[in-house]
């Protein structure tokens, strides 16, 4: 009967001693009846109704409502630089440059660390060149962020006054990251790649892409960058594109012009071997012909490896409509895995949905569910006189082609004031559909605002908010506004600002900024998405190892502590104490809690103790 001491090979009655067999030789065993399926090796616990279980962490769940740790971490310095400053580049239509407030800190969280993660900033301070771009860790003990020293990433002049500094850690190359930008100057246009031992940061090899020099750069310029999760030559794919004088069209003579290029190649794990293919148009040159040219079109795009399929990736871009309308594109792209990159059909988000877009957009896909994919833009709806309602909208993704769902209204009882397209992302709850949007809602009474995140979920292709009702968001960090719109003739301003998710899906992170003068610090908050899974191990329910496989319902034999000699591991040091691990696993390293499985006596054979 279930929990009852069996000698060997009988029906009942104290510890059994067995020779050989799969669990090795002079096992002490017990039978007891297993909860769930259990494998030939795995640990054991005996629960409070004497039944066993395999050492397991319960299913994280997700938060319907984000929390926010309320902490505010100063970076030491002002982003962007005092001496590049946001200005009113979107007050008016006749204005010569774009809206281009995009030096934000970019956030990368280390995907084997949940307490780590990169920031890449234009740095005033930076120590091999002031006003250049600095690169640093982050750690978190708790809530609290502690920010290790500073790197420069390129001491060049003309490194200052660049575009966005987008920052990824390798999702699967532990250490390895990437950060890019497009400068002024003498417009370079570089990709660097870095390691990182602890908190210490070492730069590595570069690539300068041909069109350094062409003025790619600048704050109307904008870069994106992605890892193939899938590769395992560390295999990466880079746009990048500028804001250029119009020669023709309706914006002649303005910042209207854009040719975003692309790129692919890959990177030893130290960061220094690296092989290119030569840049490709992701569109021909594109003099813009919308009459809100400079509503951001300069902003950040998406370009996405597909973290389920090796090769293939998304990349966002802009097409002229008619003759006063430029809207969102999105395409579906493939390479080789090397240095060629083939580009997709152009997919009309105007056309295929009724995405108008002003500005950022965002599209990420679910690396929880396969093809899945979520765009953020805004929609002009009729009849309202906003021209920013930011929407949302799950795609499908077959070949190089999307079918799409309905769109969703993230705002829908918004005043007639904008919020920025929101940025989306998905962490806790993925697997069933769960993503998250962050955005700055423009303050009504003032520039002093604060960022936004909500939790939504995905049936089908049909999004919802995951608490019922409108405008159910969390505020999560304090924001401050450059300038603001209430049904004038110019689009509001948020500084820029950045969001990004830990590993697990657990935790974000937020960079932020307060208030203006130069020395109101760019700050960093953080919250949760989720609850962890609980382990159901304990410092004193370990009961030993599984000699074989079974069934929930069934007998199970147990071969218990000491002297039982388990040999279904692997991988193990001889003569190393092993700890039972939260989810199971064995480690030379204590977990929490601590609890000893045994001595290695050989790669495979364990002695177990208590």
């Amino acid at each position: 009967m279930s929990g009852v001491l069996n000698k060997a090979g009988s029906e009942s009655g104290v510890i059994g001693i067995t020779e050989g067999g799969s669990g090795g030789a002079a096992s002490a065993e017990w039978t007891a009846e297993a909860v769930g399926a259990i494998a030939a090796g795995d640990k054991l616990i005996l629960r409070s109704d004497g039944k066993i279980a395999s050492v397991a962490v319960g299913s994280d769940s997700a938060l319907d409502t984000p929390t926010a740790d309320d902490q505010q971490q100063t970076l030491g310095v002002r982003v962007p630089s005092p001496n590049h400053p946001v200005t009113a580049q979107a007050t008016s239509s006749a204005a010569n440059v774009p809206d281009t407030p995009s030096q934000k800190p970019w956030i990368s969280w280390d995907p084997f660390d949940n307490n780590k993660f990169i920031v890449a900033y234009d740095d005033i301070t930076s120590p091999s060149r002031a006003d250049g771009i600095s690169v640093r860790i982050g750690t978190m003990s708790g809530t609290t962020i502690s920010f290790g020293t500073a790197v420069t990433v390129d001491g060049q002049y003309w490194a200052s006054d660049h575009s966005p500094a987008p920052v990824h850690f390798h999702p699967t190359t532990q250490n390895l990251f990437a950060v890019c930008y497009a400068g002024s100057g003498q417009g370079d246009v570089r990709l660097y790649f870095g390691t990182v031992s602890g908190t210490t940061i070492t730069m590595g090899s570069y690539y300068e892409s041909p069109q350094s020099g062409t003025w790619y750069g600048r704050r109307g310029g904008v870069c994106a960058f992605s890892w193939d999760y899938v590769s395992s030559t560390n295999h990466w794919v880079w746009m990048y594109d500028g804001a250029f004088t119009a020669y023709g069209g309706p914006n002649s003579g303005k910042y209207a012009r854009h040719h975003p290029k692309i790129v692919c190649g890959t990177v030893s794990d130290s960061a220094s071997g690296i092989t290119t293919g030569t840049p490709i148009d992701v569109h021909s040159y594109m003099e813009m012909n919308d009459t809100l040219w400079y509503r951001g079109f300069s902003q950040v795009r998406a370009c996405r490896f597909d973290p389920n399929t090796a090769n293939k990736f998304l990349v966002s871009a802009f097409k002229n409509k008619n003759s006063t309308q430029t809207t969102p594109t999105l395409f579906i792209c493939t390479t080789n895995g090397s240095t060629t990159v083939t580009m997709g059909s152009e997919i009309d988000l105007d056309s295929a949905i009724g995405i108008t877009g002003k500005g950022e957009s965002w599209c990420e896909w679910n690396p929880a569910i396969a093809n899945q994919i979520v765009f953020s833009g805004q929609q002009t709806y009729s009849g309202e006189t906003w021209t920013t309602d930011p929407v949302a909208v799950v795609g499908t993704v077959s070949g190089s082609s999307v079918s799409w769902g309905t769109k969703f209204r993230l705002m829908p009882d918004s005043p007639n004031v904008t919020s920025q397209p929101w940025q989306i992302f998905f962490g806790a709850g993925k697997s069933d559909g769960r993503f998250y949007g962050a955005t700055t809602k423009m303050p009504s009474g003032g520039m002093v605002g604060y960022i936004y995140i909500q939790a939504f979920d995905i049936d089908g292709t049909t999004i919802s908010a995951a608490v019922a009702g409108v405008n159910q968001w969390r505020q999560a960090a304090p924001h401050q506004w450059f300038d603001l719109h209430y049904g004038n003739t110019h689009i509001g301003v948020a500084f820029p600002w950045h969001i990004a998710v830990s590993g697990d899906g657990m935790k974000y992170m937020i960079s932020c900024l307060r208030a203006t003068g130069s020395g109101n610090h760019t700050k960093f908050c953080g919250g949760s998405l989720g609850t962890p899974g609980a382990t159901n191990l304990t410092a004193t329910n370990f009961i030993g190892i599984a000699d074989n496989a079974y069934g929930t319902g069934t007998q199970a034999s147990v071969q218990l502590q000491h002297p039982s000699i388990d040999d279904s591991q692997s991988g193990l040091t001889i003569g190393a104490t092993y700890y039972v691990q939260e989810d199971g696993s064995l480690s030379t390293t204590p977990d929490d809690p601590s609890v000893v499985a045994g001595v290695a006596l050989s790669a495979t054979q364990l002695l177990i103790k208590g």
